[in-house]
């Protein structure tokens, strides 16, 4: 009775899998050609087939917070605030710091973006990384919030400085109105047990021992890094090291308070808002609460004998007029400028250099003489041209009214962006950054200062685009959909170089018509592939039918937002087949207990 039971069951798992097996041989069959627009797999195609671009027509083209804004195509390479609920993101407001810095990594090295936030109350100063290139899915926290210290509010400064000892690292300035600034550095180590986090070594602290709130600014001159600080008791001062990562006693200061100008009842020079090193020499330009002829935004000139700084400019703009502060400074064309905030209507924006204590206005950047300059820098623009074209790129603040600006002679400007990228929450454009290499993948980067108050967003990171000639692009070597048994259609993709891919999508449709395809990847797939070796790709598409024959597109996304379309392949989705053999083992199994 048992051995007849065994039989009839086993007729029936066998007839079962027969049936199966015919069936998915039904749903498996190529379809009619006027339902087949790609063949499924690339050797059935030509690499010509394989490629057809249609950019800026898919829906949903990029995942949250990576978008163009107007013409000018700004791109936005991280989530608001870096992601995370509302709260955290509208914490993470201010971006103050961007720096690019190359680690080692065991046997590698590897080029990253860093930048220094201001946090909330809660979470405090923060360090963010981006891989290579940035893109909204691969910025990672790699520092404690506030390093550990919940007084350390913002990082202000960022440089990478190698000192005697021939050691690489990345230094943060950090500001703290408690107990006085801080300054932190890494050679990129990883904090074991902790990661992405990675190991910091305070070597500032207290305010260099005065009251020093803010290591504001950072410039490395002459095997020494320099940090110009904020102090609104007994003016600014300027600190040195040349090998600032052994203790925190390595420092000395080079100026005296407010460059020797402060009082203690009424500090004139309280801050150093720039520093830059131009034909051998350092300059540092100051900030002012008051803007009458005695207390002005100036510019200092170091001479490196002690303490000795020499005035290069009193702050004069035209007539009874003076800068509030000289904000900023660019090296551009072999020639020294400075941004300045001033009052409304009082003279131009950008003062050039003529050597000696003298400087002559330039330009009124948006031609209504009531912009500050925020931020200046000089950007060499990636056109297939040797050497590259170069441009000065300068961030303004009007009011309500933020923008970003190019110049290629520094006397006639272009906006480069619509008013905050477009987001209201932006009050200000604060700070520039440069990522990349020549003949790469080279770009510029805006940090934002995106309000932490119930509307706000969190800081944001926005980027150039690359020009139209810059070499961005992959080589696919294959792209197909399989359907697999379990019901489950694989995506598998294989690329064989990939240059300023920010990453890819894929759409799906059960109709060959474009219009209809879909994003199915709830955030873009991130790039592994390099301009020298590409990549091999795998995504599951599980939320399929079975029996239904599905269309997809594979999308790549460049640095510039410009998207390439690869497809479409099909398949059709597979009834799920029963684990025949695992069924008939337990069968027998349980014949053979006397079940």
């Amino acid at each position: 009775m048992k051995l007849k039971l065994t039989l009839i069951v086993t007729a029936m798992i066998v007839i079962t899998a027969l049936s199966v097996f015919a069936w998915n041989n039904i749903l498996t069959c190529k379809p009619p050609p006027n339902e087949r627009p790609m063949p499924v797999h690339k050797e059935e195609a030509d690499a010509a087939d394989l490629l057809m671009l249609h950019p800026r027509t898919l829906p949903s083209p990029r995942s949250d917070g990576f978008q163009l804004m107007g013409s000018n195509e700004f791109v936005q390479v991280n989530y608001d605030g870096f992601g995370g609920d509302q709260d955290d993101r509208r914490h993470r407001c201010q971006t103050f710091a961007i720096q690019q810095f190359t680690r080692s990594v065991g046997n590698e090295t590897k080029t990253e973006l860093y930048v220094g936030v201001e946090a909330g109350a809660s979470n405090r100063s923060q360090v963010w990384r981006s891989d290579y290139p940035p893109a909204p899915e691969s910025w990672f926290q790699v520092a404690k919030d506030g390093f550990g210290d919940q007084y350390n509010q913002h990082i202000d400064s960022a440089a990478v400085f190698k000192d005697k000892f021939d050691q690489t690292k990345l230094y943060m300035g950090v500001c703290n109105e408690e107990t006085g600034c801080q300054v932190w550095c890494t050679d990129g180590s990883e904090d074991t047990g902790n990661e992405p986090y990675l190991k910091w070594t305070k070597v500032a602290q207290n305010g260099f021992d005065s009251d020093n709130g803010n290591a504001y600014c950072m410039a490395v001159f002459k095997g020494y890094v320099y940090v110009g600080t904020f102090n609104t008791n007994t003016g600014c001062e300027v600190w040195r090291s040349n090998n600032p990562a052994t203790s925190t006693g390595s420092w000395e200061p080079v100026n005296y308070g407010g460059f020797g100008s402060a009082d203690d009842n009424e500090p004139d020079n309280i801050c150093v808002m720039d520093m830059i090193v131009f034909n051998g020499q350092l300059y540092a330009g100051t900030w002012n609460t008051d803007h009458t002829q005695s207390t002005v935004g100036r510019i200092f000139r170091y001479t490196e004998n002690g303490k000795d700084w020499t005035e290069v400019w009193d702050g004069n703009v035209g007539g009874n007029w003076y800068a509030i502060a000289a904000r900023c400074f660019a090296e551009f064309e072999n020639e020294l400028y400075v941004g300045i905030f001033h009052d409304a209507g009082s003279g131009d924006d950008i003062f050039k250099y003529e050597g000696g204590s003298t400087w002559t206005g330039v330009c009124i950047i948006d031609g209504t003489n009531e912009s500050d300059v925020i931020d200046l820098i000089n950007f060499y623009d990636m056109n297939g041209e040797d050497p590259p074209a170069s441009f000065l790129y300068a961030t303004t603040g009007q009011g309500d009214l933020d923008l970003v600006w190019r110049s290629s002679n520094v006397t006639d400007w272009v906006e480069r962006s619509e008013n905050g990228f477009g987001d209201d929450n932006n009050d200000s454009l604060f700070c520039f950054g440069t990522f990349g290499k020549r003949h790469d993948f080279n770009a510029l980067y805006v940090g934002t200062w995106n309000d932490s108050d119930d509307t706000g967003t969190g800081t944001e990171i926005w980027q150039t685009p690359m020009t139209e000639t810059d070499c961005t692009y992959i080589t696919l070597e294959s792209f197909e959909a399989v359907a697999r048994k379990d019901g489950s259609i694989l995506l598998h993709w294989v690329t064989g170089t990939e240059i300023g891919t920010a990453g890819f999508d894929l759409y799906r449709s059960e109709s060959p018509d474009f219009e209809s395809f879909e994003k199915i990847n709830p955030r873009m797939v991130e790039p592994t592939g390099s301009p020298v070796a590409g990549a091999e790709y795998k995504v599951l598409d599980r939320s399929v039918k079975p029996g239904t024959l599905y269309y997809y597109f594979l999308v790549e996304i460049d640095v510039n937002g410009k998207m390439s379309t690869f497809g479409p392949v099909q398949a059709r989705a597979r009834i799920p087949v029963p684990e025949v053999f695992e069924m008939y083992s337990a069968i027998i199994q349980m014949d053979t207990f006397g079940v």
